[in-house]
């Protein structure tokens, strides 16, 4: 996989960043959060800057969820359960 984001589109650049095909680079946690289930790049930015982390992102619940564009009750609720999973934490 060297070098590669799992898709095959990302490159690294050797200090913890990928660059995308445009060459945008994104920081690992944010590729982690894009990892999660209905979660864009938009979204995961969107999570770190209201959470300030992994573990705050992981540690929301679903009220807290709502307050960020783009994510309602149905997809707060199904974030904050996706979070709560064991092998997820």
């Amino acid at each position: 996989d060297h070098g590669t984001n799992g898709n095959g589109n990302g490159h690294s650049n050797g200090n913890g960043h990928e660059s995308t095909s445009d060459g945008e680079l994104i920081n690992l946690p944010e590729q982690i959060v894009r990892m999660i289930p209905d979660v864009g790049p938009i979204t995961a930015q969107a999570l770190l800057k209201r959470f300030g982390s992994l573990r705050g992102v992981f540690a929301a619940n679903a009220q807290d969820l709502t307050k960020i564009d783009g994510i309602g009750p149905k997809k707060a609720k199904m974030l904050a359960s996706f979070f709560s999973r064991r092998e997820v934490r």
